[in-house]
């Protein structure tokens, strides 16, 4: 009987990473003083509030990446530099995944250890983190892992498969030709449009094998693909990711939602897992792992008396299979 889980954010919140509803005070509030970050902050507070001294406790990253991919792409204002929206939107992006790096999260947690036994041959995850805790997780005590249309396992019968549907913080793509590159985990930094000339940057080494020629480097892009109500799908091996794992919904027995929210928003990520249920031709379990408070109406609109609220958090349902 395979299961797929479904990880958000809360998923890693236990090993340090940021909810997205938390992401801009830990950017702005957390004593770090660079001159990056205090041209960034200033242009945010100028550029899309005005400057409006609150806009970091009242709004969200969601909001604004979501702001900025609009007004880059429609280019609505006259007088603005829209390369200059660019640059401080990937810098946003830069210090979020700055958050995010190995040495940031702690995926050594004793609730992480039990759910690595939990899972079994045949399973999948799917998640919508950029972060790399369950990779980890499983490539220190799980028996490895693939990303589907992307890499391969030796064992791929024993390894689990791991759909990262936004992307990752060591994968990157070749604007040009839609390659798709995996790094180890120390590759992470995510490059600022003007490629740095100092050949000791990391940056530096981030061309595409393919289109890059003697004299002219083609820089790859961080294949992040940002939580915001305007995205774009038109890599083609993002397409064959999220159609595969639709195939991997519907064809599960049990579908676990961990620390994830279904957020209204991510109307995409809706219809995937509506797609799924109308095509499955099982009697799916779906289990919600949010914690409590956490309304139920979303998932319950999509899979109907399927839903079962366990009500516990993360650690705490861990806790109660170990006891099993």
């Amino acid at each position: 009987m395979n299961c797929v889980f479904v990880l958000g954010s809360g998923f890693s919140s236990d090993a340090g990473a940021p909810l997205t509803g938390t992401a801009l005070g830990k950017i702005f509030h957390q004593g770090r003083v660079t001159r990056q970050l205090s041209e960034l902050k200033s242009y945010i507070s100028d550029f899309l509030y005005q400057g409006r001294s609150d806009w970091i406790n009242a709004s969200s990253l969601e909001e604004i990446l979501s702001r900025l991919d609009i007004i880059r792409h429609y280019k609505p204002y006259p007088h603005v530099d829209y390369d200059e929206v660019i640059y401080f939107e990937e810098l946003l992006l830069k210090e979020f995944i700055r958050l995010l790096s190995p040495d940031q999260t702690n995926y050594l947690e004793k609730s992480y250890q039990i759910f690595a036994g939990i899972l079994k041959a045949g399973d999948s995850i799917i998640t919508f983190n950029y972060d790399l805790v369950i990779e980890n997780l499983l490539s220190v005590y799980g028996n490895g892992f693939h990303y589907p249309e992307l890499s391969m396992c030796k064992n791929r019968a024993s390894c689990a498969g791991v759909f990262k549907l936004h992307g990752s913080i060591n994968m990157y793509y070749c604007p040009f030709c839609g390659q798709i590159y995996r790094f180890p985990e120390s590759v992470t930094s995510h490059p600022l449009p003007g490629a740095s000339g100092n050949k000791n940057d990391t940056t530096a080494l981030l061309n595409c094998l393919n289109c890059s020629r003697q004299g002219k480097n083609i820089p790859l892009r961080h294949f992040i693909i940002a939580p915001t109500l305007f995205k774009s799908y038109s890599l083609p091996t993002l397409r064959s990711l999220w159609f595969s794992a639709l195939k991997t919904l519907a064809e599960a027995a049990e579908v676990f939602f961990i620390g994830y929210s279904l957020p209204p928003a991510d109307i995409l990520s809706y219809q995937l897992f509506d797609f799924a249920a109308r095509l499955s031709c099982l009697e799916q379990r779906v289990f919600l792992v949010n914690g409590r408070g956490k309304p139920a109406k979303r998932f319950k609109q999509l899979y109907g008396d399927s839903v079962c609220d366990t009500g516990m958090t993360f650690a705490e349902w861990t806790e109660s299979k170990k006891l099993q």
